[in-house]
């Protein structure tokens, strides 16, 4: 066989693509996500370090001279920023949004992919007061009334929230609206219902 190496090499370069596309398909984005989560966790945006199911509101805008140094989440035009890493294993979280009075705020949901899976905010659910409860593909619970649901692909979500400031004298006003952003455990959020 004249073209022997010829063919070991084509079935070599073949394998060599296809391994190295299965990798970047489904092994790298869980890597990226994870990469992420830890570092909001661990630095925080702007109030230090938080644990999971719970959010953190950055209290100033971020300038130039700004330390944090978090790739998830970069400062861009003058908008406060909340995170939050969600486990959803152990069960849903109820996302309560205040009625933001006409200003502009959107939460973004990503999976642990690194997906874009549902926004909240002012461009898709409205500027008023709502409840979102934020639940892991396999949950078979009941909604309650007047609570609207979103169901991630997985059971980790990174949340990113930001809410506009009109300009510099306000950052507090904003600052206000963003705390008022809570996550709650579904079963807390019945039980104080009741």
């Amino acid at each position: 066989m004249k073209h022997k190496n010829l063919f070991a090499f084509s079935v070599v370069l073949l394998l060599t693509l296809g391994i190295g596309t299965f990798i970047y398909i489904y092994e790298i984005p869980p890597l990226i996500y994870n990469g992420w989560a830890q570092e909001v966790m661990q630095k925080g945006i702007g109030a230090g370090p938080f644990p999971v199911n719970t959010l953190s509101t950055q209290p100033s805008l971020f300038g130039p001279n700004s330390t944090n140094s978090n790739p998830g989440v970069k400062g861009e035009g003058p908008t406060l920023y909340t995170a939050g890493v969600l486990d959803l294993s152990k069960g849903p979280e109820i996302l309560s949004v205040p009625n933001m009075g006409g200003r502009y705020y959107d939460i973004l949901f990503v999976d642990s992919r690194g997906d874009d899976f549902a926004y909240v905010g002012t461009r898709t659910t409205g500027g008023q007061a709502g409840n979102f409860l934020i639940s892991g593909p396999s949950w078979q619970g009941t909604v309650p009334s007047g609570v609207t649901q979103i169901t991630s692909p997985d059971n980790k979500v990174l949340l990113i929230g930001r809410v506009l400031v009109e300009n510099a004298t306000e950052v507090s006003v904003a600052y206000n609206l963003s705390i008022q952003i809570k996550l709650t455990p579904l079963s807390q959020w019945q039980s104080a219902a009741a």
